[in-house]
């Protein structure tokens, strides 16, 4: 699959976001989204959190893979496989570049996450 594509299908998967303004139910195509409550996390379409994020109207919530650690027990676990690979989460690239891209400031230890050698 083009890697356009991938990352245009993958901005439609889910991640919290933390908004900190109100609004009612949005009611889209890909399905119903909100109400949004300053404080009261909720999921949107990676596609939206990044739109709010550029618009300084949500925090987002990285996936409870995308931390230091869990990126080093995908390390080891590949270093352990001896010629297998080691599952990682649907879309992983794609949400781990969107998320460093456009919310890096949201990510814990983000620097470290982005030069961990799995994306080497």
């Amino acid at each position: 699959m083009d890697p356009n594509l991938c990352q245009f299908v993958a901005e439609n998967e889910l991640i919290q976001i933390i908004p900190n303004f109100n609004y009612e139910k949005l009611y889209l195509i890909c399905g119903d989204v909100g109400p949004f409550e300053a404080g009261i996390p909720l999921e949107v379409p990676l596609w939206m959190a990044i739109r709010l994020k550029k618009q300084h109207k949500c925090r987002i919530l990285a996936p409870e893979w995308f931390n230091v650690e869990s990126l080093r027990k995908f390390i080891d676990a590949e270093t352990r496989e001896k010629g297998g690979l080691t599952p990682v989460p649907r879309y992983f690239r794609e949400f781990s570049n969107l998320l460093l891209l456009d919310a890096k400031d949201d990510i814990i230890d983000a620097d470290q996450v982005a030069f961990a050698p799995i994306f080497g």
